[in-house]
């Protein structure tokens, strides 16, 4: 099957021929390209994970004491950072904090109420509530 001339001009290549299907006849002419190859596939990329949003830093402030007077609005007493402040709408009382003043130069009073003081964390305006939690009297139960 196999021309004699073949086999003696090039004796390898009929060893490759007969190899692999012995009735087959051998492929003189194969693809060839002078492009060059492909470059590999890059490996896939891992989708970023979102980063978590810092939050605003732990409420400082803590009511400390809170009273009204007759049908007036109410006085709050809240104490951060080793300070204490006052908070009324409408008091006389000198050196009282009101609705729009900013304390510790970060934090604007929204809200004086007899539930909570309203407060927004300005650098994230982040609104928050301080509750007035109300307290017994030491020594009652």
């Amino acid at each position: 099957m196999i021309d004699d001339a073949l086999q003696e001009s090039a004796p390898g290549l009929a060893v490759l021929a007969t190899a692999g299907v012995p009735d087959a006849p051998p492929n003189l002419f194969p693809a060839f390209s002078w492009a060059p190859r492909p470059a590999p596939a890059p490996p896939p990329v891992a989708s970023p994970t979102p980063k978590a949003r810092p939050g605003p830093p732990p409420m400082p402030f803590q009511v400390s004491a809170m009273w009204r007077y007759q049908g007036q609005q109410p006085v709050i007493a809240m104490q951060a950072f080793g300070n204490t402040y006052l908070l009324s709408e409408r008091c006389g009382v000198l050196g009282h904090h009101g609705v729009g003043a900013v304390l510790e130069r970060e934090y604007r009073i929204d809200r004086i109420a007899q539930s909570g003081v309203t407060l927004t964390y300005l650098p994230m305006r982040h609104v928050s509530v301080v509750p007035v939690t109300p307290r017994t009297a030491a020594g009652s139960q």
